[in-house]
């Protein structure tokens, strides 16, 4: 009996044992951390620089347009040699276009061929000397020679008229020979508008 009684009391210790060994837990040291791998450090860009900002464009302004100026004719324009030379003049009795007036006629003839549209009238005078007849049918024979000689440089016959004032029409009202040269000619007469 004793031993069993041992037995017993070695049996109870050992269940105490147990119990109390499931009853508490060990306390284990924590592990320490591993070791973390760090990146080397990159260097950050500088900042962007700092632009101030654009202010908007304003609306763009219709350009100012000039009002056009009419465009003159240039037998209106008192700068054009078609406004100022006009007249072919004339030798005593004389209908014949002389050399001199060559110019004069090329620059007529040239802008009255680049502008079929304008017609003019080619009137011949004379001086005061002779009968009215005479003095008619001599201004005529001029009207005709200028006309003919800006039909040979180009213009159309039906741009040009031609008329006689004989001496109806003088330029210079003297009664020498100064003021006859001027009152023997031949004008050419363009549009007053």
């Amino acid at each position: 009996m004793k031993r069993s009684t041992e037995l017993q009391g070695f049996l109870t210790l050992a269940v105490i044992c147990a119990l109390a060994a499931c009853s508490s837990t060990a306390t284990v040291p924590p592990a320490s951390p591993a070791p973390v791998a760090v990146a080397p450090e990159t260097p950050k860009p500088p900042p962007a620089p700092v632009v101030p900002p654009v202010a908007p464009k304003p609306p763009a302004q219709p350009a100012k347009v000039e009002p056009a100026k009419p465009v003159v004719p240039a037998y209106l324009d008192p700068s054009s040699p078609i406004y100022r030379d006009r007249s072919v003049y004339f030798a005593f009795d004389e209908a014949k276009v002389i050399d001199k007036y060559t110019s004069l006629l090329d620059t007529h003839a040239a802008f009255l061929s680049r502008n079929p549209q304008v017609h003019i009238a080619v009137e011949g005078n004379t001086d005061e000397r002779g009968s009215a007849e005479y003095n008619l049918a001599l201004g005529q024979r001029r009207a005709d020679a200028v006309a003919n000689a800006l039909r040979l440089r180009g213009v159309a016959a039906g741009q040009i008229e031609t008329r006689s004032w004989g001496k109806e029409k003088p330029q210079a009202s003297g009664h020498d020979e100064e003021s006859w040269t001027q009152n023997r000619r031949a004008d050419l007469v363009y549009p007053d508008h």
